[in-house]
């Protein structure tokens, strides 16, 4: 068969190409026979006919000039060619196939051996040398066979190497492509080895955390902790040990003394054995989102107090006024000893705490710049109940605590837990217009899903319950089922920003006319300045 040429083969690397192939040789061998002596070409003809072997149609020829007439106008699998023709010797008939580029198996034939007629044969690429001895012919179907065989493989053998040679190219192609998406990607990408070294980083990375030194090499808690050693906690580790992909968000100051705010995401890398080796970090800024998230948060809190404010200001801020100024008028008129002073000053001390929650609200309605600090959730629930316990008695709606126990502590903001707090009972509230009941219990936890442990605060109540069609959407900004009067529909939503900003999580379990529970759980803390 005609060799193909290489670009031929560079466009049509294809599967079909060798099956086909495959199956053309087969099916009925082509074979050409350049011998001049016409009993020899009978001899050889009588022999191959008899093999078991394999099919063959043998087309002759009895000169090497025939021979090659006969390669220009039809194709062969393989060739018998004597060495001994008259004009052309089966060398020089060699050389003209060269010239012609025809690849095609060809097995020389002599009635004498010449070592180095052989020598020169087989540097010009011929599969076989055969000597006419007295059982050649008996022999010849099976090293046709050989020869083809030799043949296939080499031919399998260049396809090969001009298939891996194009996909090479291809890969460099699409390692290019790839390295080009990653460095012009919005988000920083580093890999740390477990000597907690950065081996690599991306473009946007290092654009982002400009430093005196390169990013490469340098231990990953001194690019974002600025510190000279690992942390306590570190997602770093956490994955590495556990395999579980860690998120948590990070702020510090950049290079140019702005507040930043990441979404740190790792991600295991293994070896070919399953063994994690590295750490690929997914670095994304959230600086605008979060900034966009204290906004709502700000709105949320302000529309809270106004619903507050409205139920608490015929309660508190009229009566305030009266009590105040006539217990003081009766206490210059009393003396000390009187023993009227002590429930005066019992009433006293009564309308200095209801100032103080007008007080609490007051703070609660301005900007804050949130810091964390080590807080206990029971000392939170504590102070979150002083603001809207009034106004839920009220509404005849109890609330009952389940008894309180010490809790590890979190890292947190009291205000932004509270504006959780606040909502989630106020929500509650809404569930129950004729009254109702809020249960209220903390306590500690293992998640086995991301191996972290957390102190979840559950609120229980006793109201209506949320269908199943609209569970998946409570959470949705601007989601509500209430009258506008009553709200938003941003007060679970911006629950939900706040506690994926205390790396928390919050789950709702509810049965439509058995109330709902709401389980909000806060990482708990192990270091101050672990990330």
């Amino acid at each position: 068969m005609n060799s193909i040429k290489d670009t031929e083969v560079k466009e049509e690397i294809k599967e079909e190409l060798s099956t086909e192939t495959k199956e053309s040789s087969s099916t009925t061998i082509r074979l050409l026979l350049v011998e001049d002596s016409p009993q020899h070409q009978q001899l050889i003809q009588d022999a191959l006919m008899r093999s078991t072997l394999m099919k063959m149609n043998i087309t002759t020829a009895g000169s090497g000039e025939e021979g090659l007439e006969l390669l220009e106008k039809n194709q062969y699998d393989v060739i018998l060619l004597n060495y001994s023709l008259p004009h052309m010797n089966g060398l020089e008939f060699l050389w003209n196939m060269r010239k012609r580029e025809l690849n095609i198996p060809t097995i020389m034939i002599t009635g004498h051996g010449n070592e180095q007629v052989a020598v020169q044969a087989m540097k010009m690429g011929i599969s076989d040398y055969v000597n006419k001895d007295g059982d050649y012919l008996n022999k010849l179907d099976m090293i046709i066979q050989r020869a083809l065989e030799r043949h296939e493989l080499k031919r399998q053998q260049e396809e090969l190497r001009q298939r891996t040679a194009y996909i090479n190219v291809r890969l460099q192609q699409e390692k290019r492509k790839l390295e080009n998406i990653i460095s012009a990607i919005g988000a920083g990408l580093i890999i740390v080895d477990r000597n907690y070294r950065i081996t690599w980083s991306n473009r946007t990375m290092e654009e982002w955390f400009k430093t005196d030194s390169d990013i490469k090499g340098m231990p990953c808690y001194v690019l974002f902790k600025r510190g000279s050693s690992n942390c306590d906690k570190c997602m770093m580790r956490a994955t590495f040990e556990t395999g579980v992909i860690q998120r948590v968000r990070h702020s510090l100051i950049n290079h140019d003394g702005e507040r930043k705010h990441y979404q740190l995401t790792t991600t295991p890398l293994m070896d070919v054995n399953g063994d994690i080796v590295q750490v690929l970090c997914l670095v994304q800024d959230i600086t605008q989102q979060v900034s966009m998230q204290l906004k709502v948060i700000q709105t949320g809190k302000l529309a809270a107090i106004g619903e507050l404010a409205s139920g608490l200001a015929h309660q508190l801020n009229n009566p305030l006024v009266g009590v105040l100024n006539y217990v003081q008028l009766l206490q210059r008129r009393i003396s000390k000893d009187d023993p009227n002073r002590e429930l005066l000053d019992t009433v006293e001390r009564g309308a200095l705490q209801c100032r103080d929650i007008v007080k609490n609200l007051l703070n609660f309605s301005r900007p804050h710049h949130f810091n964390f600090e080590l807080l206990d959730l029971q000392v939170v629930i504590d102070n979150t109940l002083v603001l809207i316990e009034n106004t839920l008695k009220v509404e005849n709606i109890k609330i009952i605590r389940d008894p309180s126990q010490p809790l590890p502590p979190i890292e947190g903001n009291m205000t932004q837990i509270q504006q959780v707090f606040l909502n989630l009972m106020m929500n509650s509230r809404h569930a129950m217009p004729g009254g109702g009941e809020i249960r209220i219990s903390a306590d500690t936890v293992h998640d086995p899903d991301d191996h972290q442990d957390y102190v979840v605060v559950k609120f229980a109540d006793s109201g209506h319950g949320i269908p199943k069609s609209i569970i998946d959407k409570i959470f949705d900004p601007f989601f509500t089922t209430k009258d506008k009067e009553y709200g938003t529909g941003l007060g679970l939503s911006i629950a939900h920003g706040i506690i994926k900003a205390h790396n928390g999580k919050i789950k709702v379990e509810s049965e439509e006319g058995k109330g709902a529970t709401f389980m909000i759980y806060f990482p708990i803390a192990h270091s101050k300045d672990g990330f």
